[in-house]
């Protein structure tokens, strides 16, 4: 190959003062000349006034009009200038203005604090301060150890420059070390150099792990800080863990457990309880024996023990059957505790089954537990329907039974025609001897009369007493003629044996012939009496035997008279306890004495018809 000799050579740059321009000869034998020789070259000649690239290949020319490559002819030593890096950043000059379009005359073109040389040595723009364009100069990303050529170095979302002004370490990733990347806090709006953005004791990536808000301490605004929340194992996302109508936080606070719905296990939700004023810790709160739920369930107030005020506590009514809601529960009239005390059945309106109910009867003053109060054959219930003392045996005081009157019959068989409860009945038995004269038909009408008209008050509203006499033979002849005659009589008479059932039920009158200074006689009180056949003479159209009987009849069903009522000067002062001053029981005229005074009628009302015996059953 030929070479050609340039017309001139250009001296070499930068020479220094007095030092004459050098050439360089080409080399015939290898035709080009190397870069190492003309750098070495340049070095001796010059010395330290000039800097050399001693990589690349090295242009043979005048740098700065760039012609055509300095070649010699062939044969003959060719010459060149040393490369030429006038702002000694490590770059020719002619490549800065080729290569990278850099300023030769400035060793950091782009003032990014890096020279152009190093920039191309890290690979970076030396043209441009942020080569990666992430708002930070190379210098500066060389200052922190950050990667110039990639905006985001850590690869955590945010530009290098963003974390700068973030205050993120635009080195690592995780700044706060809390498990999320910058970029990704940045997303979320958390702080990514705070590990708890919120403060709440949990840290942003923890609170993203677990569905919550890093930003809000309290995610679910439920009074509870989200780390709180973790610790007690209430969910941080949910206001109500439990579902039981209570905030978490007002559960803590009240004692309750967040995570227990109901948390004395009493059937009703915490926050129901707290609604209905119960206590949701205790699950009986008002102590009565049925936990709160069940006091729902049945009605009754869980906040009282004794929901109706009955008396009984609201357990002991469900235990027992009862209605815890209502004081009454069988309507009868008495509270449940009531009845409790009076042995009642609380469930049941008519505890004895009389007819009446418990509260009737305690009002009537009857016994509940009873049937029939006074025991007189009647229950209760049809004493109240009749108009009878169901706590009278004898409403009318007669001697007899009410159960008797309304049945007809006693309970040993003695039959009471016509007998009425609300009106004295007195029966009588009349049995003549063989030597006596019966009474006719007009005497005993007359003996009913006498009777009939006696001012007594009886219940039913009527006065007077009614008899039921009957009339039979003795089937002897009896004559008294002495107390121990009379004594006899009634030994053998007034008893059982010969009145048989109607034993103390009816008087027994027995008519026969008396030779004495009396012409009658009677126990006081006592159901026999004796009367004198032969007293026929009429006083005021009665017969004297009708006011004999009268008279004796009275003894037996009165016998011994109130004090005010006697009469000590009759009959010389004997037997005055039993007699009168004037009526049926005085010694008057039979014709005058024909009534019963009001004071003795009083006795009979008060004392009632008096016998020997009990009460006739």
């Amino acid at each position: 190959m030929q070479y050609e000799t340039p017309a001139t050579l250009a001296p070499t740059p930068n020479a220094p003062d007095g030092v004459a321009d050098r050439y360089l000869t080409a080399n015939p034998n290898t035709g080009t000349m190397r870069r190492s020789s003309v750098a070495l070259a340049a070095l001796l000649l010059v010395g330290a006034a000039a800097t050399l690239a001693l990589t690349g290949p090295l242009p043979v020319g005048d740098s700065a009009t760039n012609d055509s490559a300095d070649t010699a002819p062939l044969g003959e030593e060719a010459t060149a200038t040393p490369a030429s890096d006038a702002d000694g950043d490590g770059l020719v000059d002619g490549v800065e203005r080729a290569e990278y379009d850099t300023d030769p005359a400035s060793s950091d073109t782009d003032g990014d604090g890096l020279a152009d040389g190093v920039e191309v040595e890290r690979g970076l723009d030396p043209a441009a301060a942020d080569t990666d364009d992430d708002g930070l100069a190379d210098g500066r990303e060389t200052e922190l150890d950050t990667n110039a050529t990639r905006a985001d170095s850590d690869g955590d979302g945010l530009g290098d420059g963003a974390e700068l002004e973030r205050g993120t370490d635009p080195a690592v990733a995780d700044t706060d070390g809390d498990g999320l990347e910058d970029g990704r806090e940045a997303d979320l709006g958390s702080d990514p150099t705070v590990a708890d953005t919120d403060g709440d004791g949990l840290d942003d990536g923890a609170e993203l792990d677990i569905g919550t808000d890093p930003t809000s301490d309290d995610t679910d605004g439920d009074g509870l800080d989200d780390g709180a929340e973790l610790d007690i194992g209430t969910n941080a996302t949910r206001s109500d863990t439990d579902d039981d109508g209570l905030a978490d936080a007002t559960e803590v606070e009240g004692a309750t457990d967040p995570t227990v719905a109901d948390t004395d296990g009493d059937g009703l939700d915490d926050g129901a309880e707290l609604d209905i004023g119960t206590n949701a810790t205790v699950p009986d709160t008002d102590g009565d024996g049925l936990t709160d739920g069940r006091e729902i369930d049945v009605g009754a107030n869980a906040t009282l023990a004794d929901s109706d005020d009955d008396g009984l506590t609201d357990g002991e009514e469900v235990d027992r059957g009862l209605n815890a809601t209502a004081a009454d529960t069988d309507g009868d009239g008495l509270a449940d505790g009531e009845e409790l005390v009076r042995g009642t059945n609380a469930t049941v309106p008519d505890t004895d089954g009389d007819g009446l109910s418990d509260g009737r009867e305690i009002e009537l003053g009857a016994g509940p537990t009873v049937a029939d109060t006074d025991d007189d054959g009647l229950v209760d219930g049809r004493e109240v329907a009749l108009g009878t003392n169901l706590t009278l045996a004898d409403t009318d005081g007669d001697s007899l039974r009410d159960g008797a009157e309304v049945a007809g019959r006693t309970r040993g068989g003695a039959r009471l025609p016509d007998a009425d409860p609300l009106h004295k009945d007195l029966y009588v038995q009349i049995n003549v001897s063989e030597n006596a004269a019966a009474f006719d038909e007009g005497e005993l009408a007359d003996f009913r009369e006498a009777w009939g008209a006696m001012p007594v008050a009886n219940p039913d509203g009527e006065s007077g007493i009614a008899v039921h006499a009957d009339q039979g033979p003795l089937n002897r002849s009896v004559t008294i003629a002495s107390d121990r005659d009379y004594t006899a009589l009634k030994r053998q008479y007034d008893t059982e044996s010969f009145m048989g059932n109607r034993s103390g039920v009816y008087h027994l009158v027995t008519v026969v012939d008396v030779d004495t200074e009396w012409a009658g006689r009677a126990p006081a009180p006592g159901t026999f009496a004796v009367v004198g056949t032969q007293y026929h003479t009429e006083f005021d159209g009665t017969s004297y035997r009708t006011f004999i009987a009268v008279h004796e009849l009275l003894h037996n069903v009165v016998g011994r008279l109130d004090e005010g009522n006697r009469c000590p000067s009759e009959h010389a002062g004997r037997s005055g306890a039993y007699h009168t001053c004037e009526g049926y029981l005085s010694y008057d005229d039979p014709g005058s004495a024909q009534f019963l005074p009001e004071s003795v009628a009083a006795e009979l009302e008060r004392d009632g018809l008096l016998k020997r015996f009990e009460l006739v059953e």
